[in-house]
């Protein structure tokens, strides 16, 4: 296992369907929006599963192979170091996966419980980096 410069976006867990599901184009996103206004770290946003409309980064693709730990560079340049404490070899990111599923079914999702591993005050995992998102038009035509 190797680990990828980037992870596969954002995702919620899949109640239905014991997994991730990744955003899709045509997702609601009105409910993130609001959440990461307000909560710029998305600690208060709610629980990031299908049923809510919240989403978090799947970060699945950072493998913590080295001694449990994973370094992560981030924007500012600096190089943090995350822990995988429940020894499954992922950073959850605030994930609510049970802790009563199948052993095939925790191979499908890849965390194997709802242990927070990289806290929201620690990166930022929500959906919406650049808050002129929020502003609408860019650089309107109106003065």
């Amino acid at each position: 296992l190797l680990t990828e410069a980037f992870n596969d976006g954002p995702a919620s867990y899949d109640v239905s369907g014991v997994g991730l599901r990744l955003i899709k184009a045509n997702d609601n996103l009105n409910q993130q929006i609001a959440c990461e206004r307000g909560e710029a770290t998305t600690m208060n946003c709610g629980v990031a599963d299908t049923l809510s409309n919240y989403y978090l980064q799947d970060t699945r693709d950072w493998f913590a192979i080295h001694s449990g730990q994973a370094n992560i560079l981030m924007a500012d340049g600096s190089v943090v170091t995350f822990t995988d404490k429940n020894g499954d070899g992922y950073l959850n990111p605030g994930f609510p996966v049970p802790g009563d599923l199948t052993a095939d079914q925790y191979v499908t999702v890849g965390y194997t419980d709802s242990t927070l591993e990289i806290a929201p005050t620690d990166m930022f995992n929500g959906v919406f980096v650049n808050e002129t998102y929020f502003k609408g038009a860019f650089e309107s035509s109106n003065p």
